[in-house]
């Protein structure tokens, strides 16, 4: 099976880069332990699958259990995306020619969902249903087949959240379970942030945060903390329209107006702030003001996806808006998603806009499997900036840039190339109301309104924060396998 090995692409070094009214910055090469870890599973896997007989595979939705609690589909982005990048190696280490090459489905459980396949994970009724369906996608070309294996697990975080587990099964036809792989991984930031936790480190917590590996430390007992109902000062700040994370003030506007939260705190069910989502029809409003006298790097995501040339990497490798203790860029208001079609483009702005009923049902469907359970979040994670001192360089599986996935599918080649420079590698039922990118109504930025700074940011992140959109009346939903 053909090796990779980790290298720091031009992009991610510490270099001038791109700013809202002063900067962007180039973020450093770190992704978390767990796709380290599951890189390294990954040829073994396929040559496992390949003993088997086996010539197309899915990845289905992964169970997450967290300490003592029960485990379950639906404990955070990672029930979700842990699949998506478990399918991501499983391309890259497939084979280099296209006779032989596993053929990797694309997004399983969007499929099966498609065709009302059930709760399949102990019913053997509903996983008859999973090898009976033929229009699978290969993850590359235009390809439909029938699956003669899925992959799916169990992942385990202890309570402290510094140590894991993933148990990879194989489901070889219905009733037909065995184990396939199992490894540990060590916890990150990174995980925290798929499993929906918030933090923001206080000033007594950020005042003993000399090194990474002591920012990490706290950044894990404040989130334990948190889930036991211990409040101490290292909780993201809630007013009633707006929310301070890691010295920065979020807050949504719409046609000028703040959008008030939700009072309910959900700390220890998901995603740990709510709002109310806008009216259609009206311009949206992202505002981000720096509440300290320091230099802070900042990464907004919208549905996984960064609001800068729609990132979808973990905060810590991607590029950050820079807020600064001056008036000038203390605070910015940013209005969508700012793209460039090619490197060197202008930059184009994709105003945000509001989607309900069947229109936003169809929206997230359209952006499921990898960035399936961020649809319908907002994530604010906060960088110092100082030393970059203890950064690691691991690889990532999270995938290509959003608006270069349909190019990249264009074959096997094409895709294992896309996702090895993304990952930083290189050969050796609910009413639902949704906040988008406008791509239709987009238009150039004005001449100077991006501008280039040095930022080094820390490797840890000091504060974050997952804000769920919701409509005025939801309810919950069930926790599905799909």
């Amino acid at each position: 099976m053909t090796g990779y090995r980790l290298f720091r692409p031009p992009w991610l070094r510490p270099l001038a880069a791109v700013a809202l009214a002063l900067g962007l910055c180039a973020g450093t090469a770190r992704a978390d332990h767990l796709d380290d870890r599951l890189n390294a599973q990954a040829p073994k896997i396929v040559e496992a699958l390949r003993k088997q007989g086996v010539k197309n595979v899915g990845v289905l939705r992964f169970r997450v259990k967290e300490g003592n609690r029960a485990e379950t589909f639906s404990a955070g982005p990672l029930n979700g995306n842990l699949a998506a990048r478990l399918e991501n190696a499983l391309v890259m280490h497939a084979g280099d020619d296209d006779t032989d090459a596993l053929g990797v489905i694309h997004d399983a459980g969007r499929e099966a969902a498609r065709h009302k396949v059930g709760k399949w994970h102990d019913n053997e009724a509903e996983q008859r249903k999973l090898f009976a369906i033929d229009t699978y996608p290969l993850a590359w070309g235009t390809k439909k087949v029938k699956a003669d294996a899925f992959l799916s697990g169990l992942v385990k975080v202890s309570s402290d959240y510094k140590q894991g587990s993933v148990v990879i099964e194989e489901l070889r036809g219905p009733g037909k379970v065995e184990k396939l792989a199992e490894f540990p991984f060590e916890g990150d930031p990174a995980l925290l942030t798929d499993l929906g936790k918030s933090y923001s480190l206080g000033k007594r917590s950020l005042a003993a945060a000399r090194t990474a590996a002591k920012t990490r430390a706290l950044v894990f007992e404040a989130v334990k903390k948190r889930d036991e109902g211990q409040a101490d000062g290292d909780d993201p700040l809630q007013t009633r329209d707006t929310i301070e994370v890691g010295g920065v003030e979020f807050q949504l506007l719409s046609a000028g107006k703040a959008v008030p939260n939700d009072s309910k705190d959900t700390a220890g069910a998901g995603p740990g702030y709510q709002l109310q989502s806008p009216e259609q029809g009206q311009e949206i409003v992202f505002k981000i003001t720096n509440k300290t006298e320091k230099t802070l790097g900042v990464d907004v995501k919208l549905n996984g996806t960064s609001l800068f040339l729609e990132q979808t990497d973990e905060p810590a490798n991607c590029r950050v808006w820079v807020l600064k203790a001056d008036d000038t860029h203390r605070s910015y208001s940013l209005r969508g998603y700012y793209l460039q079609e090619g490197d060197g483009d202008k930059t184009k702005l994709a105003p945000f806009k509001v989607l309900v009923g069947d229109e936003a049902q169809k929206a997230r469907e359209d952006m499921s499997g990898q960035l399936g359970d961020k649809v319908g979040t907002i994530a604010v994670t906060v960088f110092e900036e100082g030393d970059q001192g203890g950064t690691e360089i691991l690889v990532s599986n999270r995938g290509v840039k959003k608006h270069q996935e349909k190019a990249a599918r264009a074959d096997r080649a094409t895709l294992q190339r896309s996702l090895m420079k993304a990952g930083h590698l290189k050969r050796d039922p609910v009413k639902r109301e949704l906040i988008v990118a406008d791509k239709e109504a987009m238009k150039e930025t004005e001449d100077g309104l991006l501008k280039s700074v040095d930022f080094q940011r820390r490797p840890v992140a000091i504060g974050s924060a997952t804000i769920t959109v919701v409509p005025k009346t939801t309810t919950t939903s069930p926790d599905s396998p799909n």
